[in-house]
């Protein structure tokens, strides 16, 4: 059904909200809360209800049901306090306050396409099979799968279509393709669980739906009842693989950027896979995209995002002609994109990584916390607050969410620079072999980027390997020529970074000059 309430018309079946001006954008679970209210009008639902109804469980942040009711009021023009739509009833819940008139869909006029929901990012979650003597395979089966697909659907611009059990026996098989068409995705998940010896397999394979082509699987060994925390974090790393996958497939599917069929979000997949080898031709060419793109859809909150991003990054990098001037420039960016869409988890966490990049850690480790319960399952949003919790409290935890990261998305374009993260926290730590290690991980990875080499040097001449320090600061010299020791930590990227308790950023400095090439 439709639902039509005072000047807004929403239709689920399309996907959109319609109102004076037109159709209106707004991520998917300000989206399922907004059509969970009318669905139930005028009847009151509490908490409990509309987070099982709109993200499928509990044990979420507390603050992302009046986050997302917050920018669901914003959407519709409602003063929380006078409202017109929807009433908060304190400690009780939440409800909807003006007549509601439901109708057949096709009432609602023609399908609009919105950016909200990109089809080319949709997926369904298969009903697992299960193959042993234990009933208790079949519950867990269900489980996995389900809890899955409520996983997915917390990313913003992924379309999830609803779970549906197996069908009965003696139904007919489907092809791939054919699932794909009746469930209009497409991707699909399958999965299995089977006995293995005295514990369980759990198999998990992304499918894509036109070709039948299995793209990415993963083989997880279990115990007969494996606790549920463990089975929530395989359930967390497993989505957020599947959606670094379907994200790489697609912008290697894309037409090129001049091809008059590419869309701005097509745009800016491709800025975010040109950093898989990141140079500073790549980040010229991300400023040129982003810039492009602004000049065209200046209210483009991702690309204004993006661009504030890469200009921070520039700073860091030292490949700005001013830092300080840059550096504003992107925060006037970020301050724009925060204006327009405040709720945005693009937004909102690249107002987090600029943060990081300009020296406010406190800030950083705020509006990260904030982005990854908007979306859990963005691995660079993961990765970036762990470089900066460790930074702020000195501990593990910021280093086991790096981890995480890399162990969730191994193939992800930013997976070189989570490594530098790695070798920033063990300096912090005062673990220099540990930081050495981490940075030979970075520039494995990607060799064409200077400021590994950078850190690592600093790390090998703590331990007075001075020649290896040389050779390290050769070759980051090689990359970016007109780098300086004190570059490295400069304002406006400074304080709290790279001083441990063993090593100021004025000892770095000290190092760096020592062991600087003639």
């Amino acid at each position: 059904m439709s639902y039509r309430f005072g000047d807004f018309t929403l239709d689920p079946g399309a996907g959109t909200l319609r109102g004076p001006n037109g159709t209106l954008v707004l991520r998917r679970q300000a989206f399922l809360l907004c059509e969970a209210l009318l669905r139930h009008a005028p009847r009151l639902l509490d908490r409990d209800t509309l987070l099982n109804e709109v993200w499928g469980r509990t044990t979420l942040s507390p603050n992302v049901l009046p986050q997302t009711m917050s920018e669901l009021r914003q959407i519709l023009g409602d003063d929380p306090q006078a409202p017109k739509y929807i009433e908060t009833v304190h400690r009780r819940g939440y409800r909807v306050i003006c007549p509601v008139t439901e109708f057949p869909p096709a009432e609602a006029g023609p399908p609009v396409e919105t950016s909200a929901l990109p089809r080319r990012y949709s997926i369904a979650v298969l009903s697992p099979e299960y193959r042993g003597p234990l009933p208790e395979l079949a519950a867990l089966a269900d489980a996995f799968a389900r809890d899955l697909t409520n996983q997915l659907a917390r990313s913003p611009r992924l379309y999830v279509a609803a779970y549906e059990p197996a069908p009965g026996a003696g139904a007919a098989p489907l092809t791939y393709a054919a699932i794909g068409r009746v469930r209009h995705v497409r991707y699909l998940t399958c999965s299995s669980v089977d006995r293995s010896g005295e514990g369980i397999q759990l198999r998990v394979a992304l499918v894509h739906c036109e070709s039948g082509a299995q793209v990415w699987s993963r083989r997880i060994a279990l115990s007969i009842r494996p606790p549920q925390a463990l089975l929530d974090t395989i359930v967390a790393e497993v989505a957020t693989s599947i959606l670094s996958e379907m994200q790489a497939l697609e912008t290697l599917a894309c037409p090129s950027r001049n091809s008059e069929h590419v869309d701005s979000d097509a745009i800016i997949d491709m800025t975010e896979m040109l950093r898989s080898l990141y140079s500073r031709q790549r980040a010229d060419e991300i400023v040129a995209h982003l810039s492009d793109l602004l000049a065209s859809d200046p209210a483009n909150v991702r690309a204004r995002a993006g661009l504030a991003v890469q200009l921070a990054q520039n700073v860091v990098s030292a490949w700005t002609e001013s830092g300080m001037e840059t550096a504003a420039a992107a925060k006037d960016h970020i301050a724009q994109a925060q204006a327009t869409a405040p709720n945005d988890p693009d937004v909102v966490a690249a107002a987090g990584i600029v943060a990081a990049m300009t020296g406010d850690c406190p800030a950083a480790v705020r509006l990260l916390t904030r982005a990854v319960d908007l979306d859990p399952n963005n691995p660079h949003v993961l990765a970036v607050l762990g470089w900066q919790h460790c930074y702020l409290n000195r501990d593990e935890s910021g280093l086991a969410m790096i981890r995480s990261a890399e162990r969730r998305a191994p193939q992800h374009p930013r997976r070189s620079i989570w490594a530098a993260y790695r070798g920033a926290c063990q300096l912090k730590l005062d673990r220099y072999e540990d930081a050495v290690a981490a940075y030979q991980d970075s520039t494995d990875l990607n060799p064409n980027y200077h400021f590994p080499y950078i850190g690592k040097a600093v790390a090998l001449a703590h331990l007075n390997r001075d020649a290896e320090a040389t050779l390290c600061l050769q070759r980051a010299l090689q990359i970016s020529p007109g780098y300086r020791p004190d570059d490295w930590g400069a304002p406006p990227f400074y304080s709290p970074y790279c001083r441990g308790k063993d090593l100021s950023l004025e000892g770095a400095w000290a190092h760096l000059r020592r062991v600087w090439p003639p």
